[in-house]
């Protein structure tokens, strides 16, 4: 995967142009693409550098939208959830999450019994992610001693997924440009095109070089998230969309037990009822979201000390007195990342009560803006948008078959079964190679049936098995990769998105 600026100004008319390289642009993107259509994906910064990149790090079915009635929402997502883990073995994993009860709760064992079950049963049998299951108080403390214990009556256990979102858009941006898209990051959409009321493409700008071109193109498609209003008439001002800030922290690992599943846990805050999810992650602790509007500009998104203390706060209520863990405070961040969902504008619901339902829109004549959605279905919800874009073209092309085919960098060994023996292999070449044995399986799941010329950059220079940074597992050879193959440019590229070291280590020089 090159970078070539060019390519934009002489690849003539395209069918269309999507402006936005996140998760759903780089779905659309690559659906397109295999459809047989002549295709240009652009991102004005990196490839998720925005909302895509700051996510919970999750594909769930969103078990707390059953409070909020949103079952279609909820089965959709676990039915993608399932599809997913089947053909990206490599980057979804299960985690299993602790649901403890207390006396003073609103919310009694029965009505949690009758949430997990519609949860496990909307999810079918194709379930990756273990089934529900009731702990009694000695059976909870016993499994998750950092658990706050006064009052404690006993608990649940429920399953999820997660991956590394920003790992999964550059695999699926790569899939794109290899199957035939011109995709182009730090490339700046300035202005759309317009014939009359139409929009016929885009004015572009090189963010390297200052270069600019214009890139016309049958139909177009704004997937910019919290940018997609700035390319309007209005300047932004339309208020078609409603921008929800999310803030996570990292923090240190939690004392986990191997009980055959990664640990996470959910709290809900006793003040407000918002729930906060505690995820294990590359060895550390992800504690978020935050769930509030936000009217600045996405550009200059932050996480502030109040939003730290109201994380740290529901976190403290909710962990026992265990060394290393009681009590947080904002010394013990490891790192921090905000970021910004668009939803649809709903006057009078509060941040966390707007459905987070997919919608696509056409604020403009010929160019489709999405809306909403969730990071878990974005790839279904990028196959109606190339339905509609192949609707307005009138054309023939085949149907989506991306949920046929496996991720761009999936090991194709057949079945579960098949997947653990090449990994099994993968581990032992990867440890063979020089790489610490603590860290090969992280190594091995980032890269998938990359592998191999991770391995060809090893033995062309044996120092890059070596770690970048003590503290977190990934290795010299993953840095060298990315700027040659994966097209990252700058070290935020690098270091921010191919793998998220400054996230782990707080270390912000964007």
């Amino acid at each position: 995967m090159q970078r070539n600026f060019s390519k934009l100004s002489s690849g003539g008319k395209f069918d269309v142009l999507i402006i936005g390289g996140g998760i759903t642009g780089a779905w659309a993107a690559y659906d397109a693409a295999r459809r047989g259509l002549h295709v240009a994906l652009v991102e004005k910064s990196d490839w998720a550098s925005g909302t895509s990149s700051a996510s919970s790090k999750m594909i769930h079915g969103g078990l707390r939208y059953l409070a909020t009635y949103e079952f279609s929402l909820v089965k959709h997502s676990l039915g993608e959830r399932a599809l997913l883990a089947r053909l990206a073995p490599h980057l979804i994993q299960p985690v299993r999450f602790a649901l403890p009860i207390y006396k003073t709760d609103d919310v009694t064992r029965l009505q949690m019994k009758a949430g997990l079950t519609m949860y496990d049963w909307l999810a079918t049998r194709k379930s990756p992610a273990p089934k529900h299951e009731y702990l009694t108080r000695k059976q909870y403390r016993k499994r998750y001693p950092y658990i706050r214990q006064e009052g404690l009556v006993g608990g649940f256990t429920y399953g999820d997924c997660q991956e590394d979102d920003a790992r999964m858009t550059v695999e699926i941006v790569w899939g794109a440009d290899f199957t035939g898209a011109t995709c182009v990051n730090h490339c700046r959409a300035t202005e759309l095109l317009r014939e009359g009321e139409k929009v016929v493409g885009a004015q572009l700008r090189d963010e390297l070089t200052g270069e600019e071109t214009k890139v016309h193109a049958r139909t177009v498609v704004n997937a910019a998230g919290p940018w997609c209003e700035s390319l309007l008439p209005s300047g932004g001002k339309s208020r078609l969309t409603r921008l929800v800030k999310g803030v996570h922290l990292m923090m240190p690992s939690l004392p986990l037990q191997d009980h055959g599943y990664a640990d996470g846990m959910l709290i809900t805050n006793p003040d407000d009822g918002r729930v906060v999810f505690l995820i294990p992650w590359y060895g550390y602790t992800i504690l978020g979201t935050t769930d509030s509007d936000y009217d600045g500009s996405p550009d200059a998104l932050g996480v502030t000390t109040d939003e730290e203390d109201y994380l740290l706060d529901i976190a403290n209520k909710a962990l026992a007195q265990v060394p290393g863990v009681q009590h947080w405070q904002r010394k013990d961040i490891c790192g921090s990342y905000a970021g910004v969902r668009t939803l649809e504008n709903v006057e009078g619901k509060s941040a966390s009560k707007v459905s987070r339902e997919w919608a696509l829109t056409e604020p403009l004549p010929n160019m489709l803006m999405p809306i909403g959605g969730k990071y878990t279905t974005a790839r279904e919800d990028a196959s109606f948008i190339v339905d509609k874009v192949v609707s307005k073209l009138a054309i023939e092309a085949p149907p989506c078959t991306t949920a046929k085919r496996p991720f761009p960098w999936a090991p194709l060994v057949g079945g579960v079964a098949g997947y653990k023996a090449w990994e099994a292999q993968a581990v032992k070449d990867v440890i063979n190679a020089g790489v610490e044995a603590v860290i090969a399986k992280t190594v091995v799941k980032r890269q998938g049936n990359q592998l191999p010329i991770l391995l060809d950059l090893i033995a062309q220079d044996p120092s890059l098995a070596e770690r970048v940074d003590p503290a977190a597992p990934f290795i010299k050879a993953e840095a060298k990769k990315a700027k040659l193959y994966e097209m990252a440019v700058t070290d935020e590229d690098i270091y921010r998105r191919r793998m998220p070291l400054w996230l782990l280590s707080g270390d912000h020089r964007d």
